[in-house]
């Protein structure tokens, strides 16, 4: 419900702002509702400089307290009509771009620099400053109930370089989960939370907010939250003047009675399930965001499911591969596992391949000593591959695919051996005796290469890092 509700206000307002980027137009602050204004069940609003949405809220509003984001689906406008965000998300694309900031990177692997545009403010006129993008992660430092707490298991320090510049400094950063935190955690104003208790901070309903985006607070009722334009929005000069003025998000009893207000007219955006939406959007009663199933933009995944009933998830194997740790950026490509599967493989290759050609001078000279050579690394292979699953804790027998192509490679040697072949690569057929020492040596040799690795991690323990 979280991410239905953070995205629906979001796209809401980046559709406005997209749809309509008008010129900046000077007018006189309005940051508080007009006194005396009739219930906001019975207020009307300029049908033109109106718009009327619904389906996120299924209960009267109860708090704008934006660290509060599974409680907001009655509030959705809370997060993204008033608090925003460094950086907003298109899950269209997958990317991120700047929104308070105007630029972010990593200037070094455990150090990101954020620079904030020039000019930002409060809807109550103060300035919004490094200061408060410091203020606000820190919370989480401060406060464990908070949601985006956790960050500080890899965050170390958060610093307010100058107006415009904040540095976070990591200790053993997440990087994905970072730009999470970029895109979710609404900035909140330090001069109005400072002085606020822990319980206020962590469920208080915070009313009439204070924020720094496109829409005010104005009313609500059982029924509806009203969102009124800031005209001295700061994102005007950049994005553009948002085209309604007021913002209407409706509560409605069912789905069926939010179709027929849709129907009527009433509502001009709905994320509601509309009953039969294929019939309504055949005769143009409705348009959708996609013209055929599903028709709408999911706002998230709410369930995920793995189907291991078709390749590659059917084979055992690749869900263990999936469960492994991801490689940290400080890490190396080739770990200490490779490192040590490969130092192994060496030395009982040499011993190995040294034994078997000796044995094969002694049978039957040079010629038949290649030949067991050659023989003998079509073999080898199959061991050098079950030493490398075998240190990844992986069946050799749950990958069909590469039991075919091992098993390709021995028919195709024993064709060289045992057929007129044999003429074109120079060998010459081996008889039980070559066999009987080939199968040992280099079922020995496997043996031997896994608790050779296994030795050598213990030994070199710096490998690790």
């Amino acid at each position: 419900m979280k991410r239905i509700s953070i995205a629906l206000s979001v796209l809401v307002a980046l559709g406005m702002l997209l749809s309509a980027c008008q010129p900046a137009v000077t007018q006189p602050p309005e940051t508080q509702p007009p006194a005396n204004q009739p219930p906001a069940a019975q207020q009307e609003y300029p049908r033109n400089e109106t718009i009327y949405v619904s389906g996120a809220a299924w209960g009267p509003a109860s708090t704008w307290n934006p660290f509060q984001p599974g409680s907001l689906a009655n509030t959705t406008g809370t997060i993204g009509f008033v608090y925003e965000f460094l950086f907003a998300f298109d899950p269209q694309t997958g990317k991120i771009s700047p929104w308070l900031a105007e630029s972010g990177a990593w200037s070094n692997a455990t150090t990101y620099d954020v620079t904030l545009r020039k000019g930002l403010t409060w809807s109550d006129g103060k300035a919004l400053t490094a200061a408060d993008v410091v203020f606000t992660f820190e919370l989480g430092k401060q406060h464990a109930a908070l949601w985006f707490s956790p960050l500080w298991t890899y965050l170390t320090s958060v610093t307010a370089v100058d107006d415009t510049h904040v540095k976070f400094s990591f200790n053993n950063p997440l990087y994905q989960e970072w730009d999470n935190y970029l895109y979710n955690l609404p900035i909140v104003p330090k001069h109005l939370w400072e002085s606020r208790t822990e319980e206020d901070i962590n469920t208080g309903a915070n009313e009439k907010p204070v924020g720094s985006g496109a829409y005010l607070y104005l009313t609500n009722a059982e029924d509806r939250n009203v969102w009124m334009r800031n005209e001295n929005w700061w994102g005007t000069s950049v994005f553009g003047k948002p085209a309604p003025k007021y913002i209407v998000d409706i509560r409605f009893s069912s789905n069926n009675v939010a179709l027929g207000s849709v129907l009527k007219g009433e509502v001009d955006l709905s994320n509601n399930f509309l009953p039969g939406v294929a019939t309504l959007v055949d005769k143009g009663y409705v348009k959708t965001y996609f013209a055929k199933a599903p028709y709408m933009l999911s706002a998230n995944t709410a369930v995920l499911f793995l189907n291991t009933t078709k390749k590659p998830m059917n084979d055992p194997a690749v869900p263990q591969v999936m469960q492994r740790r991801p490689r940290r950026h400080s890490e190396h490509i080739l770990n200490r596992s490779i490192y040590a599967t490969i130092a192994g493989s060496i030395f009982r290759t040499l011993i190995a391949y040294g034994l078997i050609f000796w044995v094969g001078l002694q049978f039957g000279g040079v010629t038949y000593a290649r030949t067991m050579l050659f023989t003998s690394i079509v073999l080898h292979a199959f061991t050098r591959v079950m030493v490398v699953r075998q240190m990844d804790n992986l069946s050799l027998w749950s990958n069909r695919a590469l039991l075919v192509s091992y098993a390709v490679a021995v028919g195709l040697q024993l064709l060289a051996l045992y057929t007129p072949l044999r003429n074109l690569f120079g060998v010459i057929p081996l008889d039980w005796r070559a066999w009987a020492v080939m199968l040992p040596v280099m079922a020995g040799s496997s043996l031997a290469g896994i608790y050779m690795t296994r030795w050598l991690l213990k030994l070199f323990p710096l490998w690790e890092k």
